[in-house]
């Protein structure tokens, strides 16, 4: 305990106190941030504001005003049919649409229903990178939150998992299941896996419990897509091979395109509940638009958004990095003063501030939040790393604000909850 003490002191020695908010003597933690007026260079606050740290989700704002911004709320992302009658083939071009269901697909074949094809071609050359950004944590594959992005999605490219309270398991993916899973009076825990065509499944569930559905990602997209597909075109009575491939469609005549809804209104509902799925699919999408096949990589994009940042923001960034467009990965870093300049361009989109939380909205990371119903904003989290960004609204003049903290003793609630005494402090 006295060591503690001492390590204690020691910290706060080292940090000086933040203007009235004394705010690194409240929890021992790294703070960076700033609080600035909307429409000048007016500084109310600030603190490390020069020095880059992770942004976690508060990436999701400069990937959603860039998108707004370059792609325009009404862009749609198309899934194109071809009809290839020389070689008796369908092609399903897809474009990266993250919001492209199974009914959405089904309803794009349905003129085909009963015939028969050589062979069903799914194209995902939209995107030419690895399913997974490199800079992500391992054990963050194959979870829900951490899909696998491909130009091919379908329905999310989740697997939906049931478990009856006798510890059968079924998925609504087409996976075989092998299932170790016991039905006891122990308490329920169990791990669960996806690789090839099969779910593994060991544990146990506490007898007569009911267990919620269950979502994992598989490691990758192309099992998944091709599993999808063959239960889709069961459905429409189709018999057809699958092959993933890129093809030219300069010989195929276009049948049909499906559209997604536009982006200004997908993109609000992913924001408040901090979708990593959509925005990394934006993330490749804003890459690849800019740089085309020079995009090989999720680094390569790096260099894209700091030329669409200076070109569209007017902002150098050249010393920033950005290993995503969710936040997912922890290589990403930005200074607080270039983010709070970014949220200051962004706030001239409507879309983009009407897709930033209140406090207490329902389906959002701020449901459970007290902070005043003055803020608009978007939360940050990973593990140790805690991060609020958005504005501040009020009678005469409105604030943009970036917060970045990084726990080394606290945990992620306390520094949550400093954060937005902070942020509250200024509000009022």
């Amino acid at each position: 305990m006295y060591v503690k003490s001492l390590l204690f002191l020691f910290i706060a020695a080292l940090l000086p106190a933040c203007s009235q908010n004394a705010l690194y003597y409240q929890k021992p933690a790294f703070y960076a941030y700033i609080i600035e007026d909307l429409d000048n260079a007016r500084v109310y606050d600030e603190y490390n504001s020069l020095v880059y740290a992770t942004p976690a989700s508060c990436l999701k704002t400069v990937t959603g005003s860039l998108a707004l911004k370059i792609l325009g709320e009404d862009f749609k992302f198309e899934t194109k049919l071809y009809h290839d009658t020389q070689h008796n083939s369908l092609i399903i071009k897809f474009s990266g649409d993250p919001t492209l269901t199974s009914a959405d697909l089904i309803a794009l074949l349905e003129s085909f229903q009963g015939k028969k094809f050589n062979k069903i071609i799914l194209d995902g050359s939209a995107f030419k990178t690895e399913e997974h950004s490199p800079f992500i944590n391992l054990e963050d594959i194959g979870t829900y939150y951490a899909q696998p992005i491909s130009a091919i999605n379908i329905d999310r490219n989740l697997i939906k998992l049931t478990i009856a309270q006798n510890a059968s398991v079924t998925n609504d993916s087409g996976y075989n299941v092998k299932s170790r899973l016991e039905a006891n009076n122990e308490p329920t825990r169990f791990r669960i896996t996806a690789a090839d065509r099969t779910i593994f499944i060991y544990g146990n569930i506490k007898s007569g419990s009911a267990q919620p559905e269950l979502y994992i990602s598989p490691r990758e997209s192309k099992t998944y897509a091709i599993l999808k597909m063959e239960e889709i075109l069961r459905q429409l009575q189709i018999d057809a091979a699958l092959e993933i491939e890129q093809y030219t469609t300069y010989n195929a005549k276009l049948v049909s395109t499906h559209y997604s809804p536009p982006l200004g209104e997908f993109i609000k509902p992913a924001m408040k509940i901090s979708d990593n799925f959509v925005f990394d699919i934006l993330y490749l999408k804003l890459s690849h638009n800019a740089l085309g096949d020079q995009i090989k990589y999720w680094e390569d994009g790096d260099r894209a958004y700091k030329a669409l940042i200076q070109e569209h923001f007017d902002l150098d960034v050249s010393d920033a990095f950005f290993a995503d467009g969710s936040g997912l990965a922890r290589h990403t870093r930005i200074q607080p003063a270039q983010l709070v300049e970014i949220l200051k361009k962004a706030a001239t989109i409507p879309s983009f501030k009407e897709s930033l939380t209140q406090a207490r909205e329902d389906k959002s990371t701020l449901k459970n939040s007290n902070l005043p119903s003055s803020i608009k904003a978007k939360t940050g989290s990973l593990t140790s790393i805690r991060c609020l960004c958005g504005f501040i609204e009020g009678e005469s003049e409105d604030k943009a604000f970036v917060i970045m903290s990084s726990a080394f003793s606290p945990s992620n609630g306390n520094i949550k909850n400093v954060i937005e005494n902070l942020i509250t402090t200024h509000a009022e």
